[in-house]
């Protein structure tokens, strides 16, 4: 390449398919590594951002996002900066950003100090074939444009995720189900409480039965 560093005045595309090995691959090898097992995606976006700040200086900030059908897209780590992040893809690719139709292709976007905002790189997500999320990193705006080589690595990096994210979300799945069967037993015991003690022997002959119908796993209803 003819030159290190990018200011353009509009996005540079990089295909990811083009990619060849290059002398970063064992350091995005030992950063995936780093990642761990995160327990959810929140934790998998937090562990992300240290390692891309290990990995370049002067970040501004660095988040996860993940598509919900339905939903804006929002910053997995940080709600509010992310829309930081968001605003500044929106500056180029428009309101689709904010939509969850972020562009799927790693995208390298210069730096305006006009307004502040460090250059930027975006990057999809992708398990197989399927489209698991977008990474993307800022930098801040004192410091250097990224270059095409950070985001090869950046692409590099994404690759590794895409093979954690979907184990993550399926671990986070499984706690939460866990998590609200141990609250829904806790509830229907607390509510056991509620009933009357058996009457034993007595001088009238009368005998007390109670009986428990909760609708599912609880219930707000009673009957004697």
């Amino acid at each position: 390449m003819a030159s290190n560093t990018i200011d353009l005045a509009s996005p540079l595309l990089v295909d990811a398919t083009s990619l060849e090995e290059n002398a970063s691959g064992q350091a995005v090898a030992q950063a995936v590594a780093a990642l761990g097992e995160p327990e959810s995606p929140s934790e998998l976006a937090q562990r992300l951002a240290i390692v891309i700040a290990m990995m370049w200086p002067q970040i501004a900030d660095a988040d996860l996002f993940l598509p919900e059908k339905g939903r804006p897209l929002r910053g997995v780590r940080d709600a509010r900066a992310g829309a930081g992040l968001l605003a500044t893809l929106n500056a180029v690719w428009g309101p689709i950003a904010a939509q969850g139709l972020m562009p799927v292709t790693p995208t390298l976007l210069p730096r305006d100090l006009a307004t502040g905002r460090g250059s930027t790189m975006s990057t999809p997500i992708f398990s197989g074939k399927s489209l698991e999320g977008f990474l993307v990193v800022q930098r801040q705006a004192e410091a250097p444009a990224f270059t095409i080589q950070n985001l090869e690595t950046l692409v590099a990096l994404a690759e590794g995720v895409g093979g954690i994210l979907p184990v993550t979300r399926g671990r986070a799945s499984a706690s939460s189900a866990s998590w609200l069967e141990q609250d829904m037993a806790a509830a229907g015991g607390i509510q056991r409480t509620f009933l009357p003690e058996p009457i034993g022997e007595n001088s009238a002959a009368v005998r007390v039965v109670t009986e428990y119908m909760p609708a599912y796993a609880v219930g707000g209803d009673f009957y004697d």
